[in-house]
């Protein structure tokens, strides 16, 4: 509501007049107060004080373009410090101010009693105040003398809020001297006054605001509501699995789906590998909060946008902001104001699934992440490395997956198991063999995929092995069925031919010469960028990173088993 111009001209005065030399209230800080202020004045207000906002604009314009000679004429308006009030009030703490002031008057005189009369606005309200200071007589006092001498310093917020309280409504309340309002500082006192109200509460003001600036681009409702029909059912079967800081200090703080709103900053890395659940960890956060802003009568609420970064390659694109477009049909402009705008938490799914054959575009992502996160927008980004985004370490706080229990296991076994025979036996497994678990399906998308393989087959299969062979072929399987990828079955022989290397680590180049290598003997036409970067999403190879280079190794639990597959495949006669 204020342009520009207005509030670098409202900064000068307020500098020259009033702060000059009250180091709490210096340039910079008022500078972002005038724009917590701006922002106030943004908000809905309620109906009984519908129009102080654009009233205290037009009037503080008047006043900064004619200067003393307009003061006269705004006098109406710089005594609006009841009607500001209340307005912040109703934005801020609707439940303090739930009946509208003449329904409290009245009951207040009906019962005899004095105890509303303006406390709620004046005291309880905005805190500001404490009962014993008797507001005419100190702020009758305060105005005659800044009338008198300019140049008394006021640096309070006491001493601001007392001066705008007695030159309020001159007509109905106490009369004060109408030369009060030709003095400069008084003027721009009152305006400080409504400054410090709005920076008092700052934090839900920003929040009112931002949610309305997305709600003017986006029709949140909507939006939300198919979020959840598209994605409520599949999270039936969640199981709460907690992630944990990762700190040299050990603390363990937690962190819940149901807990990210209480964030203080919201800068976060959801590191773990292939199937700890970091997908379905986003997508219960999207919907919790989804629910939370159709259901809550707040004006404000986190809005979650959820981004699979691998459509980044699917689609050809080539920044998150054009994912964000894509997903929320805004135009570019609004786009760059809503990323970061502070009711958005932009939830980035799979940094690690960026096709690996794209550095450029990898590289790009985590300077626009970098840039985001410096601009404080609300992220929350998973990725299967630790080391994968060096330059981001120190600025995004990382949580790892909490180790999995019994209980854990059992919670699972009891949801996805569609066999009540195999279930029990997988449950009674549980407890009699916990260390068959611990080694060998201590993430939720092993223990999904041993039921799913367990319910198929009719029976447990006991050996390790056979297991994590029947592992990988669901997993191929599945990606072969679900997303009709016709890389899984060449891709399958490829890792065989590269277990056969016997190596700890390999470079990119080196992955890609095997993979050649395997592909021209066995007569397949495919590309093998494209299957390193399947291997990589079926987290069967793991990619490690630092500030100097890339490397490449087997997921552990998979080695042997592609050495059987070798076999199996008959590689090893091939290679000799």
């Amino acid at each position: 509501m204020l342009t520009e111009k207005m509030k670098v001209s409202l900064c000068e005065k307020l500098n020259t007049y009033v702060t000059r030399g009250n180091d709490d209230l210096n340039e910079n800080t008022l500078k972002k107060m005038i724009e917590v202020f701006d922002h106030s004045l943004d908000i809905e207000p309620v109906q009984d004080v519908a129009m102080a906002p654009i009233n205290i604009v037009n009037a503080i314009e008047r006043y900064l373009e004619g200067g003393m000679e307009k003061a006269p004429e705004c006098v109406e308006v710089f005594n609006k410090i009841e009607q500001y009030s209340k307005h912040i009030l109703f934005a801020t703490k609707p439940k303090l101010l739930n009946t509208t002031p003449e329904r409290k008057w009245d009951q207040a005189h009906k019962n005899n009693s004095k105890d509303w009369e303006l406390k709620d606005v004046y005291v309880e309200g905005l805190k500001i105040l404490d009962e014993k200071i008797q507001l005419k007589k100190e702020g009758d006092a305060l105005v005659d003398s800044l009338v008198k001498n300019p140049t008394i310093p006021i640096s309070s917020l006491k001493d601001f809020y007392l001066v705008a309280y007695s030159t309020r409504n001159l007509e109905d309340h106490w009369a004060i001297k109408r030369e009060a309002y030709l003095a400069n500082k008084v003027i721009l006192c009152v305006i400080m006054a409504y400054m410090l109200i709005a920076d008092k509460y700052s934090t839900v003001i920003e929040k009112l605001y931002g949610y309305a600036r997305v709600k003017n681009c986006l029709d949140i409702d909507d939006f939300l509501k198919k979020v959840l029909s598209e994605k409520q059912n599949k999270l039936n079967r969640y199981v709460p699995l907690a992630w944990i800081e990762y700190s040299k200090n050990n603390n363990n703080k937690m962190l819940l789906p149901d807990k990210v709103e209480e964030l203080s900053q919201k800068h976060i890395r959801i590191v773990g590998d292939a199937g700890t659940g970091k997908t379905v960890f986003l997508e219960k956060i999207e919907c919790l909060l989804a629910q939370r802003c159709i259901d809550s009568e707040k004006k404000y609420n986190l809005i979650p946008i959820y981004l699979r970064l691998i459509e980044l390659s699917r689609q050809g694109l080539s920044s998150i902001k054009a994912l964000f477009i894509n997903k929320t049909g805004i135009s570019e402009d609004e786009a760059d104001a809503l990323m970061v705008n502070k009711s958005i938490l932009l939830l980035l799914d799979g940094y690690d699934e960026i096709s690996t054959a794209d550095k450029a575009l990898k590289r790009e992502i985590a300077i626009e992440v970098e840039t985001l996160v410096s601009r404080d927008a609300n992220i929350i980004i998973t990725d299967r490395s630790l080391n994968s985004m060096p330059p981001l370490s120190k600025d995004l706080l990382c949580y790892t997956p909490q180790k999995m229990v019994q209980s854990n296991y059992k919670e699972l076994i009891s949801k996805y198991s569609q066999n009540e025979d195999i279930k029990n036996e997988l449950l009674r497994k549980v407890d009699s063999s916990p260390e068959f678990f611990d080694r060998g399906f201590n993430t939720p998308l092993k223990i999904v995929n041993l039921v799913e393989i367990c319910d198929f087959n009719g029976t447990i299969i006991e050996d390790q092995s056979n297991i994590k062979n029947a592992y990988i072929q669901f997993l191929f399987d599945r990606e072969a069925q679900q997303k009709k990828n016709p890389l899984t079955k060449p891709l399958q022989r490829l890792l065989a031919g590269l277990a056969l290397e016997d190596e700890e680590s390999f470079s990119e180049a080196m992955i890609l010469s095997v993979f050649s290598k395997w592909k021209t003997k066995l007569g397949y036409e495919c590309d093998t960028d494209a299957c390193l970067s399947l291997a990589i999403q079926l987290g069967i190879i793991v990619e490690e990173a630092d500030d100097s280079h890339i490397e490449y190794h087997f997921n552990e639990d998979f080695y042997v088993a592609f050495l059987d597959l070798a076999d199996r495949f008959g590689l090893i006669d091939l290679e000799e």
